[in-house]
């Protein structure tokens, strides 16, 4: 578990675990308190400014774990500024009662939608892929996905694997378990919640940082992925080769309008139709999605700042390709 402040997002959890508290110190700038740790909970700091970062810190408390003579059969990962359920322990628990699972996800949520419109954006994309596309992905026996908190582990898996260091370690560590024919279970009775950035330009750093990560995992694991998925008929490595691929709401929207309007410009009707149509079915998606996750209304009522957040993700999607990206880990800033 990361900790890098003296907020504790596990204190209404079972105590009866022994919680590892990691105060990450890799960046100058940021200074931590020091507090008492809760009962049953241990400290561990690292000092490194050469290797800075969640997935560097990560890899080294986990490495220590290994270490220990009498290792915990599982780990749980919660960033600390992350609040948990009462019963994340008690689901994770259950969950790995079945032999078979190795690796879990729970529900990933946005705790401040009301505070700018920015936020609510972020939480209604929040919800449509980690509530509605991993309901879908579990009915239909496909790994969830890793969102980065709120995810177990059995301890013996990373006597396969290590924690990844890149800026979308947990995407990198999906793809590495799905490789080795480990399916992520989604565990949505439990729940962590983060806030989000409030205004546009940390927002833009967090994006820019996604985005950046997602670019090179594709190049770097696309085709592979596709290629052995196909020859095996593994549904799971091609599932998570269209994860790759698939754009956002925001883009997708964007693409349709463009298509559309440039349609009826040349008189191209079917085409026209057919972007026209495209739109509603998203529109009909987007709106049912949110509603039947139970959506906050201020997630709604942002849908009206969509067309301006499709356009600087169109500017961020740009720094990408033409190789602007974001080289390290940069905590973003959020709303204390």
């Amino acid at each position: 578990m990361r900790y890098s402040r003296s907020r504790n997002p596990l204190s209404k959890n079972d105590t009866g675990s022994t919680w590892i508290l990691l105060s990450t110190r890799s960046t100058p700038s940021i200074r931590f308190t020091r507090v008492d740790p809760p009962a049953g909970a241990a400290v561990w700091e690292r000092h490194d400014l050469s290797a800075r970062g969640k997935g560097q810190a990560l890899g080294w408390a986990l490495a220590r774990l290994h270490a220990c003579e009498r290792r915990p059969e599982a780990v749980l990962v919660v960033d600390a500024d992350c609040v948990a359920s009462p019963n994340l322990c008690a689901v994770v628990a259950e969950e790995l009662a079945d032999p078979g699972v190795r690796a879990i996800q729970v529900r990933y949520d946005v705790s401040n939608p009301e505070e700018s419109p920015t936020a609510a954006l972020r939480a209604a994309g929040f919800i449509l892929k980690h509530v509605i596309r991993s309901r879908g992905r579990a009915r239909l026996g496909l790994s969830c996905g890793l969102f980065g908190s709120g995810m177990a582990f059995r301890t013996s898996l990373f006597d396969e694997v290590q924690w990844p260091t890149s800026v979308t370690e947990d995407t990198e560590l999906h793809l590495e378990l799905i490789q080795r024919g480990v399916v992520v279970r989604y565990a949505e009775r439990a729940a962590v919640r983060s806030a989000m950035p409030t205004t546009a330009a940390a927002a833009v750093e967090q994006q820019l940082r996604w985005e950046s990560g997602n670019a090179e995992l594709a190049g770097a694991h696309l085709l592979g992925l596709v290629r052995h998925g196909a020859a095996t008929g593994d549904v799971q490595l091609l599932a998570a080769a269209a994860e790759l691929l698939a754009p956002s709401q925001s883009m997708l929207a964007a693409g349709s309008l463009g298509l559309g309007g440039l349609s009826a410009l040349l008189g191209w009707r079917r085409t026209t139709a057919l972007a026209g149509a495209t739109l509603a079915g998203q529109a009909t998606y987007v709106l049912g999605g949110l509603l039947a996750a139970g959506a906050p209304v201020a997630s709604l009522r942002a849908l009206a700042h969509a067309p301006g957040f499709a356009v600087s993700r169109l500017r961020i999607l740009g720094r990408v390709a033409s190789g602007r990206r974001a080289e390290s880990w940069v905590r973003t800033t959020r709303p204390s």
